[in-house]
């Protein structure tokens, strides 16, 4: 497995990871579906995300995007999506080494992330990789808090 940064070219193979990747999530929540993703192509030109695939432009396993912050010197995992299929298999758990690389390397002291806590799993996932949960209720900028 090799991960290499998106380009343009990736984002109809992106949009479609991200769809399958978050279908059940987005249910869960009350919504019927995921996206839209209209914000995508720029977070690709600006080199935040990250593609995990076996071969050279084949199809995505997963991916990961990244932000940010110098002034709290943090690094926050926007998203992390595994194509069902790739599941279990430990593209997730490469994508997040990944993050904790990245964050080391442009001098954060703090990598974070959002989940749902209804998503228990999904809680006991990210405790497993070394995060902790640090706070409940809405998230931090404001924006949608699911």
């Amino acid at each position: 497995m090799k991960l290499r940064l998106a380009v343009a070219g990736d984002i109809a193979a992106l949009t479609a990871l991200l769809s399958s990747a978050f279908a059940e999530y987005v249910r869960g929540i009350g919504r019927d579906a995921p996206g839209p993703y209209d914000w995508l192509n720029d977070r690709v030109v600006a080199g935040d995300v990250t593609l995990a695939e076996h071969e050279a432009g084949g199809t995505p396993l997963g991916a990961v995007i990244l932000s940010k912050d110098s002034d709290s010197r943090t690094l926050t995992v926007d998203m992390l999506a595994v194509a069902p299929a790739s599941q279990g298999r430990g593209v997730g758990h490469m994508l997040l080494d990944h993050a904790e690389v990245q964050a080391r390397a442009a001098g954060c002291s703090n990598l974070h992330l959002h989940t749902v806590a209804k998503y228990e799993h999904l809680v006991r996932y990210y405790e497993a990789h070394g995060f902790a949960v640090s706070h409940q209720g809405p998230r931090p900028k404001g924006d949608d808090g699911y």
